[in-house]
């Protein structure tokens, strides 16, 4: 019986632990977790043009054809009926729109923007860069890529984020 009660007790001492570091953990939270373990969750700029992603599955790239030489871009991304400032101002909107996500860099003249969007429970940071495209003719495109910080696999989440964007663009 004192062996039976001495299990219990050191059961519910692990319990009691688990529940109390589980509670510190969200209080000092998870984004800051991650910040000390990971550093800034805003992972820089590329240049679409002539980056390479990592061998890691955390990532999707969507791109106009032949813009990103020296990556195989996850989807091809169309020309749309829109002068680029339309298209910004559509994509921008749907980004707005999203849960957790904030704007990191804006390079107005340049047309490239860089924002950090958190997963909803463990807060987990996705840094996500947009370079809007001139093609002339009141026509433009975009490259989009979407690259997790933490882990090996992001489960598809960078992928469908863009393609619901890529998917609710309004031509004229």
């Amino acid at each position: 019986m004192k062996k039976w009660n001495n299990k219990l007790t050191n059961l519910l001492t692990v319990l009691v632990f688990f529940i109390l570091v589980t509670i510190v953990l969200f209080a000092y939270g998870w984004q800051n977790i991650w910040k000390l373990r990971f550093g800034s969750a805003d992972m820089g700029d590329v240049k679409f043009e002539t980056f390479t992603p990592s061998k890691k599955p955390n990532h999707a790239l969507f791109c106009p054809d032949n813009y990103c030489r020296n990556a195989i871009p996850n989807k091809i991304v169309q020309a749309y009926d829109l002068n680029i400032d339309a298209l910004r101002n559509q994509l921008l909107a749907l980004i707005e729109a999203e849960k957790d996500i904030h704007i990191m860099a804006a390079d107005e003249q340049a047309f490239k923007y860089r924002f950090v969007q958190y997963t909803p429970l463990m807060r987990f940071p996705d840094t996500i860069r947009v370079k809007f495209i001139d093609l002339g003719n009141d026509k433009s495109s975009m490259a989009i890529f979407s690259e997790s910080q933490i882990g090996h696999s992001d489960l598809g989440v960078n992928y469908k984020r863009i393609d619901r964007w890529v998917q609710q663009i309004i031509p004229k």
